[in-house]
Parts: structure tokens; C-alpha cells; sequence
């Protein structure tokens, strides 16, 4: 994976929910996936076919060394999303989206424009979308 593509992302979160954003960004073809952040992993773990690249802390730095134009939050849970939302928002922009057109298919990433280089994108829950 080349660290010069300008679509390089992180997933935020290596459980279900992230399988399924994974597979969503995976098939929309869009973006390259780097690796996975989660704070209750360690750094080299492997989920989802994809490596742990460290936690919260570690994004500055990540965002450099990969250059890296933004990142998806994929926590299931509303609150630990929530919680991670707040604790990252310092550091960066966040968007909200809503990628689900038809509740019966996996959704499609709906294009957000920004003037933000280093935005971090929060995926709700599958087929909503929440305010932060």
C-alpha cells in the first residue's frame, strides 16, 4: 500500500460494526484502508484482514507517516462512538454520513465535501445517522 495515495483512510474500531464499514469502503472502491485504530488492541494485532495501528493517541502521527485524508469511526456502540467522537474532535473535523440509500443492501458511501484535510468521518449505526 502506497503512503503517497491521497485516499488513504483509518477505521476506527475492529469489531462487527467495523466489519461491515470495512466492507462498504472495500466495495465502493474509494478509499485504501491503511490499517484499524482501537485502544484495546495491540499495535501489530491483525482484525479483519487489516493491522492495528494503535489507538486514539497514536492519529497525529498517523496522519503524517501515512498521509492519510481522513478516517471512518465504526463503533457500534452509540456511546463508546460518542465517547471517542468527543475525545477526537479536538484534533480533527468531524462529518457525519449517511451511507444508506436501501436498508435491504449495503449502503454506498455518500460523497461529503470538506474543506478539512484531516477529517475524521463518524459512521453511525448501519442505516442512521446522529449529530455529535
Amino acid at each position: 500500500m502506497s503512503k503517497k495515495n491521497s485516499n488513504n483512510i483509518v477505521v476506527i474500531g475492529s469489531s462487527g460494526h467495523a466489519k461491515v464499514v470495512i466492507d462498504i469502503i472495500e466495495k465502493e472502491d474509494k478509499y485504501s484502508i491503511v490499517g484499524l485504530i482501537d485502544t484495546f488492541k495491540e499495535i501489530g494485532e491483525t482484525s479483519f484482514g487489516y493491522r492495528i495501528l494503535g489507538s486514539e493517541q497514536s492519529l497525529p502521527k498517523l496522519f503524517q507517516s501515512y498521509n492519510l485524508c481522513g478516517g471512518f469511526i465504526a463503533i457500534g456502540d452509540n456511546w463508546q462512538r460518542y465517547l471517542m467522537a468527543k475525545k477526537i474532535k479536538k484534533m480533527f473535523c468531524i462529518l457525519n454520513v449517511l451511507y444508506s440509500q436501501n436498508p435491504t443492501n449495503f449502503g454506498k458511501i455518500r460523497e461529503v465535501q470538506s474543506t478539512c484535510r484531516n477529517c475524521l468521518i463518524i459512521v453511525t449505526a448501519i442505516f442512521t445517522v446522529i449529530s455529535i
